[in-house]
């Protein structure tokens, strides 16, 4: 899905195998100041640590979804729009699963994560 936003954009400069090259530097930064923020005890983030499975595991379908109702549906959505209507599907979704998972009837959404 963030190849698809960097490729997209039609005026980058840096295109092909470079955008590759420059990600891995930005990646292992992040990995380093993930590593060093301490946080304090919260059960926030238990709850987000719950979401972001379910994030993880559907923004490509999401996002393939909003690409194909785009072309063949004619909706003139720019690469932007896909990607926020994508980033609000995906979190919507993961919300609902994480929350039903906590009632009774639903019980069976823990079979997922």
């Amino acid at each position: 899905a963030e190849i698809y936003f960097v490729e997209g954009i039609a005026f980058c400069v840096v295109g092909g195998a470079d955008v590759y090259i420059f990600l891995v530097p930005l990646t292992v930064l992040l990995v380093i100041l993930t590593l060093e923020v301490k946080l304090p005890e919260s059960s926030c983030w238990v709850w987000m640590r719950k979401m972001s499975m379910f994030i993880y595991y559907s923004h490509v379908l999401w996002l393939n979804f909003f690409r194909y109702l785009n072309t063949y549906c004619k909706l003139g959505l720019g690469i932007m729009q896909v990607l926020i209507l994508t980033i609000v599907a995906t979190v919507i979704l993961a919300a609902v699963i994480v929350k039903c998972r906590e009632k009774p009837m639903f019980r069976w959404l823990k079979v997922l994560g």
